[in-house]
């Protein structure tokens, strides 16, 4: 009978102060849900942090050209271009008879360039790989097929978009089969003493033939070039 008093007198100096109970309440409420989301947000990024990991799998190995030392990685995991190790270094890592325990090898380069399309343009990071890039980094395709290492070596004109260059450039367009230019194709036109004059020339032959209305495509002499 104790245990039903108590319970009656707590019920009723909670209705007779409300207004404090119902803070106390709220706060309470409050407290335990912020627990809860924290906890939540913290499993997600731990079980997005471990995908990652996993997707690199563990018996992946990197290797990354310069000398690395005591003070940190080596200077191309900041970006500086060095150029120490060739395709020849990647073939001779295939080689079975040598090493037959590795699985597989990809060669890569990476950096950032300007991909055109029509009137839109994107700034973005890119990667030169071989043809099993899917296969050792363990990634699916949504739209299309990743290109293979005959297309590869042949070096033909094929390219796979990521999510937010096809956003940013496609606007969720069916990019499969369009042709984008990439800036330093045109650069590879000319010496480097040399750009700034083809800039120039560029402009002036724009101004008279790009119009907005009615362009000149047909008698352009760039149009093989041109990605509109």
């Amino acid at each position: 009978m104790e245990i039903f008093s108590t319970i009656k007198l707590v019920i009723r100096n909670l209705l007779s102060r409300k207004g404090r109970s119902f803070l106390t309440i709220l706060g309470i409420v409050i407290g335990v849900s912020g627990v809860i989301i924290i906890m939540a947000l913290g499993a997600g990024a731990q079980s997005l942090v471990l995908g990652q990991i996993t997707k690199l799998g563990s018996n992946l190995l990197m290797v990354i050209p310069g000398k690395q030392d005591e003070a940190g990685p080596p200077a191309s995991a900041y970006g500086v271009t060095i150029t120490s190790l060739v395709e020849e270094d990647a073939e001779a890592l295939r080689n079975k008879s040598r090493l037959p325990h590795v699985e597989g090898v990809i060669a890569y380069v990476q950096g950032i360039d300007t991909i055109v399309w029509k009137n839109r343009d994107v700034d973005t990071n890119f990667i030169g790989t071989d043809g099993s890039y899917t296969k050792l980094q363990d990634i699916e395709m949504d739209m299309g097929r990743f290109y293979t290492d005959e297309e590869s070596r042949g070096g033909a004109n094929v390219m796979v978009l990521g999510y937010t260059v096809w956003e940013d450039l496609f606007d969720f367009q069916d990019p499969i089969g369009e042709i984008v230019k990439i800036e330093q194709d045109l650069m590879k036109l000319t010496t480097k003493k040399e750009w700034p004059v083809l800039s120039n020339v560029l402009i002036f032959h724009g101004r008279n033939m790009c119009y907005a209305k009615n362009p000149g495509c047909s008698e352009c002499i760039l149009k093989k070039l041109c990605p509109i």
